[in-house]
């Protein structure tokens, strides 16, 4: 395990030594697509006209009624394109690929929405795509290999192990050129500074997306949000 890059006792790198040059080969291409101005512009404008962003903010009527007390809003993150928070992810991720000259994308996939989110980003860049799915996991989510399929990738079934998503990891790190979608477990400092990144694209305008109540003109209290894989 590489012990370089972590936050205090966290964070830390767990890949195979032989992927080790391609990895830094892309943070040291993110780390200079992230002070680039024109990088985010790009990021921003496409999140905009192709997902659909900024998402809106729902008032949760019911559930304040359910719960009482605070005032529950929700922001609308299924409605990004592909109907999950993972367009965020790999659209920038999309951007560092073409950015670096790469033609292929690579992704492992469990419950499938990463993968047709992956799948997605290729057809509109026009990257060709392969998914690693463990043959479990195609026959328990066979809609979403559907829709990979239909958007032109080739999705790989895995059925070496137990034919899940760590065996589809495993496969993915075989087939390591020119570029992965990274798994958030296995790049966890580099991983986690993409997200941050671009999670600040979803908490930014949620201040400006005022409803119009008395209530909200007081600092939300409290902000959960899932990890996205």
């Amino acid at each position: 395990m590489i012990t370089r890059r972590y936050y205090g006792q966290f964070g830390g790198a767990f890949l195979p030594e032989i992927l080790v040059a391609t990895f830094d080969e892309l943070v040291s291409a993110f780390e200079e697509a992230k002070n680039d101005p024109a990088f985010w512009q790009e990021y921003e404008h496409i999140m905009s006209t192709y997902s659909c962003r900024p998402t809106p903010i729902t008032f949760a009527e019911n559930l304040t009624k359910r719960f009482g007390g605070a005032r529950i809003y929700i922001k609308r993150e299924d409605l990004n394109h592909t109907g999950a928070h993972k367009a965020n992810n790999v659209m920038g991720q999309g951007l560092l690929v073409k950015r670096m000259g790469k033609t292929r994308v690579i992704a492992e996939t469990g419950a499938g929405q990463h993968g047709v989110a992956t799948a997605t980003m290729a057809a509109r860049f026009g990257f060709k795509c392969t998914i690693y799915m463990g043959e479990v996991d195609i026959w328990r989510q066979r809609p979403n290999v559907f829709w990979m399929e239909r958007l032109g990738a080739e999705v790989i079934p895995v059925k070496e192990g137990t034919r899940i998503l760590k065996d589809a990891i495993n496969e993915a790190f075989r087939d390591w050129s020119p570029i992965w979608m990274i798994p958030i477990m296995c790049w966890v400092r580099l991983a986690a500074l993409i997200l941050f990144l671009k999670w600040s694209l979803i908490y930014s305008p949620s201040s400006e997306q005022r409803p119009e109540s008395r209530s909200w003109k007081l600092k939300p209290g409290f902000q959960p949000a899932c990890m996205p894989a």
